[in-house]
């Protein structure tokens, strides 16, 4: 094979490889974590045009579970965690002063076939005592299964801060 193929060959393969990139970045994913069998990414916080009955903005927190086929299929406990950073694109720094703003917890279930559950926690955005008039949020997110193996929680899965003007 001659180099300019070889060339050509490489570029078209890197696209590829970007282009996946390219479309998780847009996601806001930071990454995921991974146990026993089921995988997590979050997402940056948004605001969607919601609103309280109060007139409060609402976060739409948002992540993807999925879990591995498995015989009989797969139940899983999942902690969300919200918070507001005092730092912008500081999210979880441990030397930042970060508020704890709210937490949930979930069941879900997983077929056997296994699947990709879309998880949105639709939340009114804190009011803190930040001078900049925006609320840097961000989330935290864990899991673990609970039949079958009953094993111990993941690794916390922290999203990037994202500012929101209240």
């Amino acid at each position: 094979m001659n180099r300019s193929r070889k060339l050509a060959i490489t570029l078209a393969l890197a696209a590829g490889v970007g282009a996946p990139l390219g479309v998780a970045s847009s996601a806001q994913a930071v990454g995921t974590v991974t146990k026993d069998g089921c995988h997590l990414t979050v997402d940056k916080p948004a605001f969607t045009n919601h609103w309280t009955a109060g007139g409060l903005k609402q976060a739409d927190y948002v992540y993807h579970l999925t879990c591995d086929p498995s015989l009989a299929g797969v139940s899983v406990e999942i902690t969300h965690e919200r918070w507001e950073s005092d730092l912008a694109g500081a999210a979880g720094d441990p030397d930042a002063l970060d508020e704890f703003t709210g937490t949930s917890t979930q069941n879900k279930s997983f077929p056997a076939a296994g699947a990709t559950k879309d998880i949105t926690v639709r939340a009114a955005l804190p009011v803190t005592d930040d001078t900049d008039g925006d609320e840097e949020v961000y989330q935290k997110v864990r899991f673990r299964v609970t039949n079958q193996i009953q094993g111990g929680w993941s690794a916390w899965n922290l999203s990037q801060a994202q500012s929101i003007q209240n």
